[in-house]
Order: structure tokens, then C-alpha cells, then sequence
């Protein structure tokens, strides 16, 4: 699996052990690309005795066990300053680095963890890094005490699956595979402040609406987009997103809000069959990731599905005064192939990274009410960057083998009550008999 994360000057990619960073300012004196590689995790033998720190102050030793030389990453993101960035790797390594004034990567730090992460994202201030792990828990890595190990913030009773903190930083909001979002207060993380309840299956992702800070965003297993105002753990809006979709393609009048990618038909419909099939029954697609893009009509969400060749965008309406919300599908943008990752900047450009040789990188820009991919002329810099990156299929080659896979995250209910009958009903036939073995024994005494 690749993954990209652009922020302020630099937009990274992210594939196996390695990073392409790409500048995305007209500074010609910088090279537009350099790689970085992780560094290789340190033998198990060196590696144990480490502790970590529950919130109670006591240490606990741990061991850890590394299982291949050469590890993958498995998330990465830019601190809000700009000045860290950080990767997790299935190695159970936490690895920092520093962007130095001059542009150069400078390792800061490499710490382990106690499970393997899936997901990260610094404190408002940037002096801390929260890690989730795949059995429920969040630790905190502080960056101006490199050397300190990390602290257990909170946990959950399930995987977790997404973690965002707050724009005024006051709340970390994490979700599960047991349907639950909490809204914790930070840093005080002993203190839940609310649940926000209703998905009825695993919730996969959260975005903060950039206009309207105090909605929340949800995608679920569920089939569902839902917007809550966190503050109160109450939902104010739900949208099945593949009911939305598939009524508005089976719709010949609207032709015109179709994918950028309009001459294409024949993979336009094929997503269409697709969505059609999985309406029907569990599980069908799964929204992996949202992000929110900042328009001048209202916010936009960007819905990455599985197994969807494409991304959906969806209008958010917000009425200041009364506070009541509305979201609607707007359009489809369809690949040639399911993509391994999305992202908006800070520019509110959405970056697309696709399994296609020669189009591995697409970008696309908000222009009235729908979405375009940028041009030459529209976006030289940006279209500049995607000829450079679409030359490096040698890069990202090695995941495009990789297929996601968030069926394992559907509950599974077994209804073992006939078989438990079948044994019983044997179980008194053996008894049965053995007791009329005994009475003709006795008989014939």
C-alpha cells in the first residue's frame, strides 16, 4: 500500500520503507524530488527491557520482536508547524524527522512501540505525537523530551481505526470496530466527555467540517456518512452514501454530474454495476477515508470506497442561523483503478494516488460546484509535480500487488444453537442405551 501526505512546501509519498518527497513551491534551486529510506529496525536482543508508562506513573518492561530486516509503513503525517514529520512501520517503530530552514530531512528520533500503530497525529502545539495501535490504545510521545518513553492516554475495548484532535485542541475524538466514537478532553484524557452513538457497524474514518468546526464527520461498515455536533454527542444528519450515488448514475438527466473523466463511459458504468451490486446486501463498499475540502459554497467531503475504482464528493450545507445541516452527492471522479490514497493540502487541492503506471498521480482543484483535475495551464506547478511523479512508477511499484481489506472488520455471528441440539439429543441416546444395556444386565442375573 502507498500513502501520500502533502502539507505547506512539501507533499510526501510514502510506499514499503521509503519516501519520495516532492516540493511543491517554484523555488528552482531545490531539487522538485529526493528519497529517504526508513532506518532498518534494531534487533529483537538489543530492543528488550524498554518501558513504557501507564498513567498511573508505574513502569512495565516489554519485549519486542522484530520480524523482517525490512519494515513497511503503515501511516504517516506532518506535525501542524511543519517542521516534523513522522511514520509508523510494522516494525513497531515510531520514526520522527526534522525539516531543517535549508529544507534538508534530518532524523530526529526513532522510538518503539508496544503494538503495531495505525494511526498518528501530532498535538495543535506540535510537541507531541498520539499513536493508536491496533489493540485500542493511545500513547503519547512527547518531541522535546526525545528520550522519554511514551504515555498511555486512553483505550478503547476494540481496534481503533481513526483518531483526530480538535482545531482548538481541547477534544481527541477516536473511533472503533465496535461502532463507538468517544470525544475525549485533552490532555486531561481520563475525562470522557461524550459518545456519539448510532453507526451500527465499524466506524472507519472522521474529519472535522473546516467552516464549521463543531460538526464531525463519520463513515461507517454501515453504509452511512453521518454528521454529529460532537460537542453533544447528537447527530444532526445521515446520508446512505451508496443509495445516493447509485439512484443518481441510473439517472440519465444528470449526465452532467458525472466524473471529469466524462469520455470514459465504460469505467464510469462499471462503478456504477458495482455500487449496484454491493446496495443490496452486506458488506458491499466501504468508505476507507473522508477528507473535507474547504469551498466557498459550503464544504465539500470526499469519500475514498473500497473496491471503488474512484472517489465521491459530497456538498455540505450549513444554515448559520438555526444550524441545520444538509449533504448531498455531487459527483463521482473514477480512476482506472481502485486508489491507494487521498489527501487535501493546505491549498485545498485533492491529491489522488492510483495503481496506474503513468498516472500514479493525479490533482484536482475545486472550480464552481465541481471538481477538475488540474491542467497546464490552470495549475503549471501542480501539473509540473504530477509529470515528475508519473515517471517514478519504479517507486511505487512494489505495492501495487497490495489490496485493502476492511471485510475482516464485519462481525461475524454463528448461531450454534442447532448444533448444540444435535449433540444433546445424541448424548441422551448414549445414555439411553448404556442404561438399557444395565437393566438387561441385571435381568439376567
Amino acid at each position: 500500500m502507498a500513502f501520500i501526505v502533502p502539507r505547506y512546501e512539501h507533499v510526501v509519498f510514502m510506499c514499503e520503507s521509503r519516501l519520495c518527497i516532492c516540493r511543491i513551491d517554484s523555488d528552482s534551486k531545490i531539487p522538485d524530488t529526493c528519497f529517504v529510506d526508513c532506518p532498518k529496525p534494531i534487533k529483537s536482543s538489543s530492543r528488550t527491557d524498554s518501558k513504557v508508562q501507564d498513567p498511573e506513573g508505574s513502569e512495565k518492561k516489554r519485549a519486542f520482536t522484530v520480524k523482517q530486516e525490512k519494515s513497511k509503513i503503515v501511516c504517516g503525517t506532518f506535525s501542524p508547524c511543519g517542521k516534523y514529520f513522522a511514520v509508523a512501520d510494522d516494525n513497531k517503530q515510531l520514526i520522527v524527522w526534522q525539516i531543517g530552514g535549508d529544507h534538508k530531512w534530518n532524523l530526529f528520533n526513532t522510538r518503539y512501540l508496544v503494538r503495531k500503530a495505525v494511526h498518528l497525529v501530532f498535538s495543535p502545539q506540535s510537541d507531541d505525537i498520539l499513536v493508536a495501535d491496533r489493540t485500542g490504545d493511545v500513547y503519547k510521545f512527547s518531541l522535546s523530551n526525545p528520550l522519554h518513553e511514551g504515555i498511555l492516554v486512553l483505550g478503547h475495548l476494540s481496534i481503533l481505526l481513526d483518531m483526530v484532535i480538535t482545531p482548538d485542541g481541547r477534544f481527541i475524538i477516536t473511533c472503533d470496530r465496535d461502532e463507538k466514537i468517544r470525544v475525549t478532553s485533552y490532555p486531561n484524557a481520563y475525562n470522557i466527555h461524550t459518545y456519539c452513538l448510532g453507526h451500527t457497524e465499524f466506524v472507519t474514518s472522521l474529519a472535522i467540517l473546516p467552516s464549521h468546526t463543531q460538526f464531525l464527520v463519520s463513515a461507517s461498515g454501515d453504509k452511512t456518512l453521518r454528521l454529529w455536533r460532537y460537542i453533544d454527542g447528537e447527530e444532526v444528519f445521515q446520508l446512505d452514501y451508496t443509495d445516493g450515488i447509485s439512484h443518481l448514475l441510473l439517472s440519465d438527466k444528470n449526465n452532467d454530474q458525472q466524473s471529469v473523466d466524462g469520455d470514459d463511459k465504460n469505467r464510469h458504468e462499471g462503478v456504477v454495476r458495482q455500487l449496484q451490486s454491493d446496495s443490496g446486501e452486506k458488506p458491499g463498499s466501504v468508505v476507507r477515508s473522508i477528507q473535507c475540502l474547504k469551498h466557498s459554497t459550503g464544504d465539500q467531503i470526499i469519500a475514498l470506497l473500497d473496491g471503488i475504482p474512484g472517489v465521491a464528493v459530497y456538498q455540505v450545507n450549513v444554515e448559520v442561523l438555526t444550524e441545520s445541516i444538509s449533504c448531498q452527492f455531487t459527483q463521482l471522479i473514477t480512476c482506472t483503478a481502485e486508489p491507494w490514497d487521498c489527501c487535501i493540502d493546505d491549498n485545498n487541492f485533492l491529491w489522488l494516488l492510483v495503481p496506474q503506471e503513468g498516472q500514479t498521480v493525479r490533482i484536482f482543484e475545486s472550480k464552481g460546484k465541481q471538481i477538475q483535475e488540474v491542467t497546464k495551464e490552470s495549475q503549471p506547478r501542480y501539473f509540473h509535480i504530477t509529470e515528475i511523479m508519473n515517471k517514478q512508477w519504479e517507486f511505487f511499484e512494489a505495492a501495487s500487488s497490495v489490496r485493502t481489506n476492511y471485510q475482516f472488520l464485519y462481525k461475524q455471528w454463528y448461531d450454534n444453537m442447532e448444533e448444540y441440539k444435535r449433540k444433546k439429543e445424541y448424548r441422551l441416546l448414549q445414555k439411553g442405551q448404556q442404561e438399557d444395556k444395565q437393566c438387561k444386565m441385571i435381568k439376567t442375573k
